[in-house]
């Protein structure tokens, strides 16, 4: 009377992916322990159907120029450089390694820090007949990389997506700056670290994952140095070039393209930016400087240029130093050189390494005024042939006296942040007998905005 069952089960691992289809016989034998009560069975199956793939992986490519490296997963050295465009397969061990920047801002309202963001695509191929067992899904997840978590510097986009056969999802990640202040009271390094981790799963589980190791490099040099610019003089003519430039620069106009303050724009007088009653013609904009020649019209002539200010009410930009505060034998002493000259220029004891007895940069609180000596004003510069001279190696300070210092203390240091000065470096004066135009022209940079370290 006593009743027993017996449920076998059977593992079925296709030879192939795609359609299977089989028929086949199953014997049973039952009896006991020594052999006896012996009873044969047997049973017919068959079955059809498609396999799917459950070792679908899908790969990772970089969509953005900054550097990027593959590391080995096991000993950590580099593999290979990663660019734009790179594809790798997902779930090989080894580890990206992505480098990102950030540049600390000042106090200034208007330079805010600034962020960087860089996006990554996760595809799955079409697979022909070699499909997965279902759609597949795509999580980044964010974990912090060392002994500081920095994590909440780091913002994610698109954190999961769907992905079916044929089909691909971009996710990205937003190092956020911190601010100046935040930054120089944590003490933090310049380097801030987090990991990715992108994980491809189907309804039976994950499939693959890749790590990113993200580095944030942070530069808490807030002032920023233009491009070499060359400007040719604002209204000359020449027995090669007969329509002017019209250049103009303007110090606080952030350029784009560059990622830095400054930019030189070409003025239309049809529309009334230039003033055509002068003589010689002037910009009628905010704009802040100009170079013009004593005699523009003369074609034959030969002329260096002169620096002059726009003089008008729009331009604040309208004061600078009446002789050079420094001079520099080329570029390279001039840039090596930038952190102590800016100090030197506002930390109360500038001695002036140009050919002037300049008193340091002065603040009244009062009256919300920058005063410096001696110095120029667009007026006194105003007018044919009363520009400011200029030679390769020197350095002027071009200001706002309306503007004003904003300053903060951390870490037993006084910074303070100089939203309305700027620095130019000449790094040539030409008369442009050797260039196509004949147009006399000034190649400088431009340092804006300034953040200094007060003893």
């Amino acid at each position: 009377n006593n009743t027993a069952s017996y449920a076998p089960s059977l593992t079925f691992t296709p030879k192939e992916i795609g359609e299977n289809a089989d028929t086949f016989t199953v014997y049973v034998s039952i009896h006991n322990s020594n052999g006896e009560g012996k009873d044969n069975c047997s049973f017919l199956i068959s079955y059809s159907g498609e396999c799917c793939n459950k070792n679908v992986c899908p790969s990772i490519t970089k969509l953005n120029n900054l550097p990027g490296y593959l590391i080995d997963g096991t000993n950590g050295s580099i593999i290979s450089n990663l660019g734009l465009g790179s594809t790798l397969d997902m779930g090989s061990g080894n580890i990206i390694r992505q480098t990102m920047n950030g540049l600390v801002g000042t106090l200034c309202t208007q330079f805010s820090s600034e962020d960087q963001t860089v996006t990554y695509t996760v595809s799955l191929a079409a697979l022909d007949s070699i499909e997965p067992c279902s759609d597949m899904t795509v999580s980044v997840e964010k974990q912090a990389d060392g002994s500081v978590d920095d994590t909440g510097y780091f913002s994610l986009i698109n954190t999961t997506s769907t992905l079916g056969e044929g089909q691909s999802t971009t996710f990205g990640v937003l190092f956020n700056t911190p601010g100046i202040e935040e930054y120089i009271s944590s003490g933090h390094s310049s380097v801030y670290k987090a990991r990715l981790i992108v994980t491809a799963s189907d309804s039976y589980g994950e499939l693959c994952s890749q790590q990113i190791n993200l580095e944030a490099n942070v530069s808490n040099k807030t002032y920023k140095i233009s491009k070499s610019t060359n400007m040719k003089a604002f209204s000359q003519i020449s027995d090669n070039d007969s329509i002017p430039s019209y250049a103009v620069y303007k110090i606080d106009k952030y350029n784009t393209a560059y990622q830095y303050y400054g930019q030189q724009d070409k003025l239309d007088p049809a529309n009334g930016s230039v003033n055509l009653s002068t003589n010689p013609p002037t910009p009628n904009t905010d704009h802040s400087f100009f170079f013009e020649v004593d005699e523009p019209q003369n074609p034959i002539l030969r002329q260096e240029p002169k620096l002059y200010l726009v003089n008008n009410g729009e331009n604040k930009y309208s004061m600078i130093s009446e002789q050079p505060v420094a001079r520099y034998s080329n570029n390279a002493a001039f840039n090596n050189d930038l952190d102590n000259l800016m100090e030197e220029i506002f930390n109360g004891s500038f001695q002036s390494r140009g050919s002037a007895p300049y008193t340091s940069f002065t603040f009244n609180s009062t009256a919300t005024e920058i005063m410096w000596s001696p110095s120029l004003s667009a007026g006194q510069l105003s007018g044919s042939g009363n520009g400011l001279e200029v030679q390769m190696g020197e350095v002027y300070v071009i200001w706002n006296p309306a503007g004003s210092q904003e300053s903060f203390s951390s870490g037993g240091k006084n910074y303070s942040n100089y939203c309305d000065v700027a620095l130019m470096y000449i790094e040539e004066v030409s008369t442009g007998e050797n260039a196509s135009h004949h147009i006399g022209n000034v190649t400088f940079y431009v340092v804006y905005p300034l953040t200094t370290i007060i003893q």
